[in-house]
Parts: C-alpha cells; sequence; structure tokens
C-alpha cells in the first residue's frame, strides 16, 4: 500500500519523513554531477614559512596542480640526494668508512606555496646551507647525472627577514658586508632583484645599501664573482650570494638541463653585450679625436667656451 508520495503506509505510520523532493532541470541544461568524498580536491599543506627560515624555492615549468606537486617531490629527492652525499663526505672526512644513517625526513619540510607557481623547500638544520645544496644540484645537471626536469628554477635562501624596507637593508649590511669586504678588490659583481606581489620594496632600496658595500667594483650581470639575489615576497625578503652564478643559467634548471638551450641563452647574452660595446666604440670613432671622450654638451663647441655654464 503507498501512503504519502515516495512512502509505504507502514513508513508514513512510523512518523517516517518523506523523500526530499526534487527539482527536474530545465530543457537543455544538464544535471550538475553529485560531489562525492572522493571527489573533493585535495587542499595542499598550510603556508609554513615566515621571516627567518632559511631553504630553497622553485618554480616549476607549468602551473598544474600535478605539476605542482611533482616539483616538490622531484626538488626533495634533489635536496636529500645532496644532503647524503655531504654527509658521506663527512664522514670519511671523520674516518668512518661505514654507510652514513638515512637522511631524517623532517630535515627538509615543504613549506607551501610562497606565492602563486613559487613554492618553498623548509631546512630545518642549521649546518645546511641552502646556497651550497643549490649549486651542488645545478653542477650535478651540468655533468648530465641527473634526469630531465619538471622544475624550472631554483632560488636559495641563505638569509630571510621581514618585507620591509629597513629589515632587508639591515640584512644585506650584515650578512653581504663580510662577504664583500673578502672579495678581492677587483672582483666583479651583481644584484639580481625580484619582487613578487609586493610594491613596497624595489631595487632601488637593496642598492642603496650594496653600492657602498661594492665600493667602485665593476658591475657585472653576465657572470659575477659575486652574486647578490635578493627575492622579496609579502610573507619574507629573502637574501644570498650565488655561487658560480653565471655558470650555472642562475640555477635555471630548465636551460642546464637542456644545453643547446643554455648554449643558445649564453650566445644571445654574449651578443647583446658585445653589440653595446660596438656601439660605443663606433660612436666614438666617428668622432674628431680632439670629440672624444668628452660629453655631448661639450662637443662641437669652441675651446674657449667649452665647461662654461650654459646661459
Amino acid at each position: 500500500l503507498i501512503g504519502a508520495p515516495g512512502m509505504t503506509v507502514a513508513e508514513e505510520e512510523k512518523g517516517a519523513s518523506p523523500p526530499a523532493a526534487t527539482t527536474a532541470p530545465a530543457p537543455g541544461v544538464k544535471r550538475p554531477a553529485a560531489v562525492t568524498a572522493a571527489a573533493k580536491p585535495k587542499k595542499r599543506a598550510k603556508v609554513d614559512v615566515e621571516a627567518g627560515c632559511r631553504g630553497i624555492m622553485y618554480s616549476c615549468t607549468s602551473q598544474k596542480p600535478a605539476h605542482l606537486r611533482q616539483c616538490l617531490q622531484e626538488v626533495t629527492a634533489m635536496v636529500v640526494q645532496v644532503a647524503a652525499e655531504l654527509d658521506a663526505e663527512t664522514q670519511r672526512e671523520g674516518g668512518d668508512s661505514a654507510a652514513p644513517p638515512a637522511v631524517p625526513v623532517e630535515r627538509f619540510v615543504d613549506g607551501g606555496d610562497v606565492t602563486k607557481g613559487l613554492g618553498f623547500l623548509r631546512f630545518h638544520r642549521d649546518s645546511d646551507s641552502p646556497t651550497d645544496f643549490a649549486t651542488r644540484i645545478c653542477e650535478s645537471r651540468i655533468s648530465g647525472k641527473a634526469p630531465k626536469s619538471a622544475v624550472a628554477r631554483i632560488v636559495p635562501m641563505e638569509w630571510t627577514c621581514k618585507p620591509e624596507v629597513g629589515e632587508l637593508q639591515l640584512l644585506i649590511k650584515d650578512k653581504v658586508g663580510p662577504i664583500f669586504a673578502s672579495a678581492p678588490k677587483d672582483a666583479s659583481w651583481g644584484l639580481f632583484f625580484r619582487t613578487r606581489n609586493l610594491a613596497s620594496i624595489n631595487k632601488t632600496h637593496a642598492l642603496e645599501v650594496l653600492d657602498p658595500l661594492a665600493a667602485g667594483r665593476v658591475a657585472n650581470l653576465q657572470n659575477p664573482q659575486v652574486a647578490v639575489i635578493v627575492e622579496v615576497n609579502p610573507i619574507f625578503a629573502g637574501v644570498a650570494c650565488g655561487r658560480k652564478y653565471g655558470e650555472l643559467s642562475k640555477y635555471n634548471l630548465h636551460l642546464l638541463g637542456d644545453p643547446k638551450a643554455s648554449a643558445a641563452a649564453k650566445e644571445v647574452s654574449q651578443r647583446e653585450q658585445g653589440a653595446g660595446k660596438a656601439e660605443k666604440q663606433a660612436a666614438e670613432q666617428g668622432k674628431p679625436a680632439a670629440e672624444q671622450g668628452k660629453p655631448a654638451a661639450e662637443q662641437g663647441k669652441p675651446a674657449a667656451e667649452q665647461g662654461k655654464p650654459a646661459a
């Protein structure tokens, strides 16, 4: 026997609630798919990064969630491999030939996404230098030991602070100052500055501190001996001094993993640099000998007029 719509008499007598009515979709409109627990997307771990932390930032060749997860796995594997090599070297130096213990999981932890498409692998051991690890990872790719990777670039963050102008300038002075002091007087240097989603700090703020520290050293953005890396985002401002930065394609794993692309990028860079020098030399050679090296405002004036302020 049937009682209320969709219910038997027995169910109606027991006080059971009738099933919820469903509204048929309008003609031509598809019924939405039911959402099940298994269909819910997995959430990324909460961001575990703050001013004062250390580690390696990394970007991916693709922004798809699956590729971002792959990047995290690959960067972690690269770092753990370097850690195992360093531990083995330290053990051999101490005269112990036994295999070192496995790298503990908590030594390197996923810090989440600093900004969209930019992950952070956090270092928890003070003796681990993010710059050392980044350099070794890049060197392994040059030697052909590493397979093709989904990671585009890695950025070591040796020191970090709050994303404020005063904090960043103090950090640069305290950490980069001694590096300049120990570098040769003729050592070249370069600033590689990047800000992400934060407009309150710019390159000029970093140069205000770095220019006096460089003390007249020659600037070189192709292959500097002292490469100052500065990264700024809403969570922290980070600083590092890269080693072999130009030789290692500025820690761009995509270029290092593709010798043809790396060679092409270097060739373009050298060609642009050479073109600039050639244009300057050609401009100088086209002038009379007496005019070469003089400011443009002085050229073409009688000798008696040169050096006088314009009326």
